[in-house]
């Protein structure tokens, strides 16, 4: 029937939960990164170096936000 319209699904991906997750690994990052840097500025290698491979991780989380999305809807 031409007057009928199937309803959109929104991809799990766009969701409002996948894009606050990637939002919030994001920001975690970047302070971690912030802090990495203040780290190495004032001699603390290995608190710093700590914090870069946290900084890292976190960056790797933000491509994971759609299966984040995921487990929180479960």
């Amino acid at each position: 029937m031409p007057g009928i319209q199937q309803p959109t699904k929104t991809p799990i991906s766009e969701s409002k939960i996948a894009v606050f997750w990637r939002t919030a690994l994001y920001l975690f990052s970047a302070g971690m990164m912030g802090k990495a840097a203040a780290g190495f500025s004032d001699g603390y290698v290995a608190e710093a170096v700590g914090d870069l491979g946290l900084s890292l991780v976190f960056i790797c989380m933000c491509f994971r936000s759609t299966e984040l999305a995921i487990l929180a809807y479960i």
